[in-house]
């Protein structure tokens, strides 16, 4: 009977291991913002045209983001957003 009681303890921790790493997929897959960095820089090149070079890195242990849509936005030297 012991071993069936271990067994069963065994069990219910694989049980509640599965359940926690849906509930950390499951937080990853409704929140993707938390989980991705953006770093980027911008330079002129020769023709004086703004260049905007990027990075976008995944925190997420679980989750893998596919189709990220970036938004960039620019200002004028007054700091007026330009449409």
């Amino acid at each position: 009977m012991a071993c069936s009681s271990a067994e069963q303890k065994e069990n219910n921790r694989n049980l509640q291991y599965e359940s926690s790493k849906l509930s950390v997929q499951e937080i990853e897959q409704q929140s993707p913002v938390q989980f991705l960095n953006v770093s980027g820089s911008d330079k002129k090149n020769l023709l004086g045209q703004t260049v905007v070079k990027g990075k976008i890195s995944n925190k997420a242990k679980m989750v893998t983001y596919k189709d990220v849509d970036v938004k960039l936005s620019f200002y004028s030297k007054t700091g007026t957003l330009l449409q």
